[in-house]
């Protein structure tokens, strides 16, 4: 689960994805969603091969990527998995969030390494970036925004950030936090390492919105969806090497703003945007002139798995699972956002994102209304949640229940 999915309603995500089976090792291209038609050194591969990723906590298998053969190209580059529901400044999500952990296949330098990942539209069209640059004091993170403020043809100068210095002996976590504004020059990059908040910048949106070189794509903005892992530049004599990549997430959602004075501890505060806030304090006063202002906090529950059966009982067999979230208004009791990620078949198959976009709870009583965009497919639960645990009938009906966090 993503952090930011506490402070979004309706999410889509994707992942985590661990590149344990079904995956196999070989070639990422085709494998659960994932793109790679160019010639470039990126394939599942066995971490028990580099010793070095020995204390990483990866699994048996992780991506392993390298900038032996590089290309000007987009396309063809190695694309994850996207979201069924991409966000952007003209959909209905305007929050966009992706993670992932990075490690070098080395402890010492390999000279030249370079990679870059970007959420992208899954055609090249990137809004932000993030770069690994394997230096001899250690692996720098590089990142770049946008400063173009028009008007219309103005060609865009990309500002170079050099914001963490991260080293080779484990793995590191990285994070895209990103809300979109209508207008230009306001769109909110977040970049996280390892945790913390590495830097504040903004999207690419006005290179695509005044940048003559984005003349031939009518100079729109494009919502975003995957995330893209490019090999660019000069290649590098890194064959078989690179570095490994693992629990790879995307979401997208529609940011809220807290609800609870402990949302905003232990650098919460720090992960809203729609409002932000200066510290801690200023996020627990907001918080509290809410609560003042008859705005009260909104209740939620969220399981990290689920279990639904084939049937109404548990005899009939396991059907499908996965992560479950909803909020609803305590006065109204209306629900106000939420979602189901369907594992189908359970913890083996393809994940289906069905929106909660509906319904109440009253007491113990709770009925939900479900929307899947993917096959314009809807459908309901009725059922009670008591003592953190969510039992009923989903759609079928067949047997569903969870067990809150």
């Amino acid at each position: 689960m993503f952090g930011s999915l506490a402070v979004g309603a309706f999410a889509d995500s994707v992942g985590p994805i661990n590149f344990e089976s079904p995956y196999t090792v070989g070639n990422i291209n085709g494998q659960q969603g994932w793109t790679k038609t160019g010639p470039y050194d990126v394939t599942v591969d066995l971490v028990s091969n580099y010793p070095n990723a020995s204390g990483f906590g990866f699994g048996t298998q992780a991506l392993r990527l390298s900038n032996a053969v590089t290309s000007g190209s987009f396309e063809d580059q190695t694309f994850s998995p996207g979201l069924s529901s991409p966000a952007g400044e003209a959909t209905v999500y305007t929050h966009f969030d992706a993670s992932f952990k990075i490690g070098s296949t080395r402890v010492n330098q390999q000279p030249g390494l370079f990679t870059s990942v970007s959420p992208d539209d899954g055609n090249g069209s990137r809004m932000s970036y993030v770069g690994f640059d394997d230096q001899s004091d250690g692996i720098h993170v590089i990142f770049y925004d946008v400063k173009d403020s028009g008007p219309y043809p103005k060609v865009a100068t990309f500002k170079y950030h050099d914001v963490a210095t991260i080293d080779r002996t484990s793995a590191h976590s990285i994070r895209f936090s990103i809300d979109f504004k209508p207008g230009p020059g306001n769109d909110i990059v977040k970049l996280y390492v390892d945790g913390s908040l590495a830097i504040t910048g903004t999207t690419w949106e006005d290179y695509y919105r005044y940048d003559p070189e984005q003349t031939g794509n009518g100079n729109k903005l494009f919502p975003i969806s995957k995330l893209l892992f490019r090999e660019g530049g000069s290649p590098a004599s890194t064959g078989g090497n690179g570095y490994l990549v693992d629990s790879v997430g995307l979401s997208s959602s529609i940011p809220v703003g807290p609800t609870d004075k402990e949302q905003c501890k232990k650098d919460g505060w720090s992960l809203f945007s729609n409002p932000s806030f200066k510290n801690q304090g200023d996020c627990i006063s907001f918080v509290q002139s809410n609560d003042k202002a008859g705005k009260r906090s909104e209740q939620s529950f969220t399981a990290s798995d689920s279990l639904y059966y084939n049937g109404l009982t548990v005899a009939d067999g396991l059907y499908a699972n996965g992560p479950i979230t909803f909020n609803w208004d305590p006065v109204t009791g209306n629900i106000t956002g939420g979602y189901w990620n369907e594992i189908y078949p359970a913890y083996a198959g393809n994940t289906y994102n069905n929106i909660i976009v509906g319904g109440t709870v009253s007491g113990n009583t709770v009925n939900l209304s479900f929307h899947r965009d993917a096959d314009n497919y809807s459908f309901s639960f009725s059922g009670t949640l008591v003592d953190k645990v969510l039992t009923g009938q989903m759609a079928g009906p067949y047997y569903f229940t969870a067990t809150g966090n």
